[in-house]
């Protein structure tokens, strides 16, 4: 890419990813898209959003990311490693989203790690929505130490109400 789009790029992931924060959740969205349409080059200023202590402006860049897509992935995975759990449940919805089975081993290991059950819940459901066979093992193994309620959360999580 010539210095000169390159620049243009970023002008235009700029003033998206600043709508995606700003804006009511129906343009969000819309944001959301357009950010996944330029996909790549979106990820970087869409990560740098996650170090807000802002939750909605962490879930709105989570959005943003599940609309890139595939590119996105391996800094979703590298959010899985912080220890910041609130970060670690809304990269496991947007790798959920994604539904790129690269990812496969890490949620394993969020699911095994993670000391919230509501993100173990949603790495389950994501596990299941991606749907590997190690996935849903692991999936399996846990549900079968999981008690009623665990094992129900998980089944919201992935069906809805």
């Amino acid at each position: 890419m010539a210095d000169g789009e390159e620049k243009q790029t970023q002008d235009e992931v700029s003033m998206h990813v600043k709508s995606l924060m700003q804006r009511d959740i129906y343009h969000s969205l819309m944001e959301a898209t357009e950010l996944g349409k330029i996909g790549a080059p979106a990820v970087g200023p869409l990560m740098d959003e996650l170090a807000s202590e802002n939750t909605t402006a962490r879930w709105r860049a989570m959005m943003g990311l599940a609309r890139v897509g595939r590119p996105a992935v391996p800094a979703l995975m590298d959010a899985l490693k912080r220890d910041d759990e609130q970060l670690r449940t809304a990269a496991v919805w947007a790798l959920a989203e994604i539904g790129d089975e690269t990812c496969v081993d890490s949620l394993i290991e969020t699911l095994n790690s993670s000391s919230s059950e509501s993100c173990q819940a949603l790495t389950a459901a994501a596990l299941l929505k991606i749907h590997t066979p190690a996935g849903v093992a692991a999936v399996e193994r846990k549900m079968q130490a999981a008690d009623k309620e665990f094992q129900d959360t998980v089944s919201v999580a992935l069906y809805g109400t």
